[in-house]
C-alpha cells in the first residue's frame, strides 16, 4: 500500500516520456463516502486527517497536480481542500452537481466555492464537475443563486457523463439514453460560450469517439488538434495581435505579463472552425 501510489506515478511518467508534447500526471483523489448520496461522507477535521496520507504520497511521488473528483458535500471537500493545500501542489476541486444549483448535501455552488476560497490558505487552482452531463451542468450554473461573478471566474470545467439522468435514475441502471459524440461536443462548447468553462474531459460513457468529438468541436477556442491513431493532443494557442515585424513558426515569444516563454509552432487566422494557416503574422 505504501508504494502502489509512487509506483502508478512512475508509471504514468515512462508513458509521459514516450508522449512527448505537453503532458501533465495528475493524483485523482474522491470522497470516503458515497459521492452520489452523501452518506458516509465526512467532516473538514476527519476529511483532513483521513486524505492527507494520500495527498502526501502523491508529493512524495511528485505529481505535477492533484485533483478531488465528485465531491458531495462541502464540509468534506473543505477538509480535502486542506489536505491537498498543504503539499504545495496546485489543485481541482471537481464537485457532484445537481441541475438544482446545488452539491449533493444542498450547498450551491458559489457557497462551496466562497467558502473554500475563503478558508484556505492555498485555495485550489479551480473548480469543476464531474460525472454529470453538460445539459444538467448547464442548468447548476444559470440558477440565480450561482450568476455571481466568483462562479463565473472560478469554475473551470467538466468531465461529462453521457447520460442526462439524474443520479437517481442512473443508480437503476436503465433507459441511459446516451447523448451522441456530437451532440455532447457542442454542449461543451455551449458551456464554454455561455458559462466560460475552458477544462474538458470525459466521464462514465465516453470513450476515444467522445474525446475527438470534443477535441474538434472545442478547436476553434483552445487550440489546434491533431489526431494520431487513438492519440489526441491539444497543443496551447493563443490569440495575439502583431504591434511590429513578423511572427513565424519556429519563433519563440515572451508574455509581457508573465514572462513565459513559449515556441512558436504554427500561425494563421482563426476561421469559423478551423485555424488557416499563414507563412507568417505581420505587424496589424
Amino acid at each position: 500500500a505504501d508504494t502502489i501510489i509512487g509506483d502508478h506515478v512512475a508509471l504514468l511518467r515512462r508513458l509521459q516520456a514516450q508522449e512527448g508534447g505537453e503532458v501533465y500526471v495528475g493524483g485523482l483523489m474522491g470522497c470516503r463516502g458515497d459521492a452520489y448520496t452523501g452518506e458516509g461522507c465526512l467532516s473538514r477535521a476527519e476529511a483532513a486527517d483521513f486524505h492527507r496520507w494520500q495527498a502526501e504520497r502523491f508529493r512524495a511521488a511528485q505529481a505535477d497536480f492533484l485533483m478531488a473528483g465528485i465531491m458531495p458535500t462541502l464540509p468534506e471537500a473543505l477538509g480535502m481542500a486542506q489536505a491537498m493545500g498543504e503539499t504545495g501542489l496546485p489543485y481541482l476541486i471537481s464537485f457532484t452537481v445537481q441541475a438544482d444549483g446545488c452539491l449533493i448535501d444542498g450547498t450551491p455552488i458559489s457557497t462551496a466555492v466562497a467558502a473554500i476560497d475563503g478558508g484556505m490558505e492555498c485555495p485550489p487552482l479551480g473548480y469543476m464537475a464531474n460525472c454529470v452531463h453538460p445539459a444538467i451542468l448547464r442548468q447548476a450554473l444559470e440558477q440565480p443563486c450561482n450568476r455571481t461573478e466568483l462562479v463565473r471566474r472560478r469554475f473551470l470545467g467538466l468531465q461529462a457523463n453521457t447520460s442526462a439522468r439524474s443520479y437517481a435514475e442512473l443508480e437503476q441502471g436503465v433507459g441511459l439514453a446516451p447523448s451522441g459524440p456530437e451532440k455532447l461536443a457542442r454542449e461543451m462548447v455551449r458551456l464554454e460560450r455561455e458559462q466560460g468553462l475552458r477544462l474538458f474531459g470525459g466521464c462514465c460513457g465516453t470513450d476515444g469517439r467522445y474525446l475527438a468529438a470534443m477535441a474538434s468541436a472545442v478547436s476553434a477556442v483552445f487550440g489546434l488538434i491533431s489526431i494520431d491513431g487513438s492519440s489526441l493532443k491539444l497543443l496551447s494557442s493563443a490569440f495575439i495581435r502583431v504591434m511590429d515585424g513578423a511572427l513565424r513558426a519556429g519563433e519563440r515569444i515572451k508574455m509581457m505579463a508573465t514572462g513565459a516563454e513559449f515556441d512558436v509552432v504554427e500561425v494563421g487566422f482563426m476561421g469559423a472552425t478551423s485555424l488557416q494557416p499563414q507563412d507568417e503574422l505581420c505587424a496589424g
